[in-house]
């Protein structure tokens, strides 16, 4: 099993589309994320972007990410 951990994304388009090409090119099983994956603004935008993925991602909310970030992600 390839486990890709990522963190502190902050939500920075440039970090996701890192994260998206590292998960193309080495097919991860799962991806998880430990905190500070979004700010309070793009929270939703972040998800969304992670969730295309079409792999399990699991969230592990940090304190830079919203109130409520870990019910959004299903975790």
């Amino acid at each position: 099993m390839i486990l890709y951990a990522v963190a502190d994304i902050h939500g920075r388009k440039e970090n996701l589309e890192r994260i998206e090409r590292i998960a193309r090119e080495r097919k991860p099983d799962v991806l998880v994320a430990a905190g500070d994956v979004a700010t309070r603004r793009d929270a939703a935008f972040v998800l969304e972007r992670l969730d295309a993925l079409s792999i399990p991602v699991l969230v592990v909310r940090g304190n830079m990410d919203p109130p409520g970030f870990d019910r959004e992600a299903g975790t």
